[in-house]
């Protein structure tokens, strides 16, 4: 194992572990004072944070949120990825963040503490996307999206998780005003999608240059090769 490859281990570890202990301890206190259920032990913390926030419970979990350094970015990245992938419901008006919820035409528009700002689904926008819209396989799906259309860029970066941490994501930038987020399923105006996503990029990569980047990343030490080219290449450089 290299350098690249330790770095992205302990990157990992020390981002969604964090990340899911403060979680699990918050639900817990939570749980302990208001006898709430139990969840299923292979939810993660994260993921049951976010289930209890869009339930009744959800005031309940607001109280002891604001002892924390919370940030509505990761809150908001679930309420798109949910709304994209056929899950509208009106619990999401509990998250802390949002303020108001309504449809229009296609889309929807979301008053929230990071501001106003839009989105449509991706699906309803393109035709024959569906292949691409892969929740949790950003890495994959933007770097086929590219070599099919070469007239857009890939961009890899770090986006928040909710308490001091961060995740890798890929997303496509369509041109210079818009961005399609194939793994969440959106497509959404850029000055709204960086309000909303904040992300800290690390690479771009076009259809024109892939080859170049691939034969550089493979002649050097590198995260291994079972991992996607694109995270491969944003992990290069961190380092």
């Amino acid at each position: 194992m290299n350098k690249y490859d330790n770095f992205y281990k302990e990157f990992q570890k020390d981002n969604f572990q964090r990340n899911n202990q403060i979680c699990d301890d918050l639900i817990s206190k939570v749980q302990q004072k208001y006898n709430l259920p139990a969840f299923d032990p292979r939810i993660n913390g994260v993921n049951k944070l976010f289930m209890l926030l869009t339930s009744e419970y959800s005031e309940c979990l607001i109280h002891y949120l604001q002892n924390y350094d919370y940030n509505y970015s990761a809150e908001l990245q679930y309420l798109i990825a949910n709304f994209c992938y056929s899950n509208p419901n009106s619990n999401f008006l509990r998250l802390p963040s949002v303020r108001g919820l309504c449809q229009e035409h296609d889309g929807y528009i979301v008053e929230s503490k990071l501001g106003r700002f839009s989105f449509n689904l991706s699906s309803n926008m393109f035709q024959n996307i569906e292949r691409f819209n892969r929740y949790g396989q950003c890495h994959y799906v933007c770097h086929n999206f590219i070599l099919v259309r070469k007239d857009v860029k890939a961009v890899t970066s770090l986006i928040p998780l909710p308490f001091n941490g961060y995740q890798y994501h890929s997303y496509i930038e369509y041109d210079e005003s818009r961005i399609l987020d194939l793994s969440h399923n959106c497509f959404m105006d850029k000055e709204e999608y960086l309000k909303v996503f904040q992300p800290q990029v690390l690479n771009v990569v076009t259809a024109n240059d892939i080859d170049e980047q691939q034969r550089y990343i493979n002649e050097k030490e590198s995260l291994s090769e079972d991992k996607e080219l694109l995270l491969r290449l944003a992990v290069d450089k961190q380092l």
